[in-house]
């Protein structure tokens, strides 16, 4: 977190803005030379240890996601998947596809994701955000890095109830509005969008999971054609 937005020269506007919908944007979070350092991080993170994250894959019955390591021995499962959440995905359903990091299930461990962890799980951080809200936050309830590329999305769905304050940390470069991935809320039934944010870089962005609990999200569909990757570390504060 940069100097830039320390409590004393911005809280009293984030504040402001966060109050009016819920949903607050803070750009340049971190300093350039941290931001930049996490973002080469991410660049070499090993193929074969980020999943493949699909909804839904029937089992017994069941709609259940899938995860699986994108190893080679994976290559035609995750074909297969991803087909199906494409398929859902094109009548309308529920689903989606993208790739991301377990923490606890990768071996060995992304060591970016694990100081991101431990940055995010910081008191200075849990006392930034809960300025910023105007409620005190315990810790992390859970997050992961996540890397769109083309044709992945997440379609509408609310995120009760998974902690109180959700928030996305964009770590995507020179990304084409036309490719999509923009982070859009509505209400239900509603015809317009709430609220809109493309993907940015450096930048966090929270909303609140409780006050707009009547309010879904979802990642637009990446274009087929796209050639860059929405990057970020998301996740909810508790």
């Amino acid at each position: 977190m940069s100097g830039k937005h320390s409590f004393h020269k911005e809280s009293v506007k984030l504040r402001s803005r966060f109050a009016q919908k819920k949903i607050v944007a803070i750009p340049d979070f971190m300093s350039p030379e941290r931001a930049d350092h996490i973002y080469q991080a991410l660049q070499s993170i090993p193929e074969e240890q980020w999943f493949m994250s699909c909804f839904p894959i029937i089992e017994s019955g069941e709609e259940k996601p899938r995860h699986l390591p994108l190893t080679p021995q994976n290559r035609l499962f995750i074909k297969y998947f991803r087909q199906i959440a494409l398929n859902h995905y094109l009548d309308g359903q529920f689903a989606f596809r993208f790739k991301r990091s377990f923490l606890k299930s990768s071996q060995p461990a992304i060591k970016i994701e694990t100081q991101l962890h431990a940055h995010f799980s910081s008191e200075r951080i849990l006392s930034f955000v809960s300025n910023i809200i105007g409620q005190k936050l315990t810790g992390l309830y859970e997050a992961f890095l996540s890397n769109y590329e083309a044709g992945d999305f997440l379609t509408w769905h609310t995120d009760q109830p998974n902690g109180t304050i959700g928030f996305v940390y964009y770590l995507t470069q020179n990304w084409d509005p036309a490719w999509g991935g923009q982070l859009e809320f509505k209400a239900l039934n509603a015809a317009g969008l709430y609220y809109s944010h493309q993907p940015g870089y450096n930048e966090l962005l929270l909303f609140s999971i409780g006050d707009l609990e009547t309010i879904q999200h979802q990642v637009v569909k990446i274009a087929d054609y796209a050639s860059g990757n929405r990057l970020a570390y998301s996740g909810w504060f508790r």
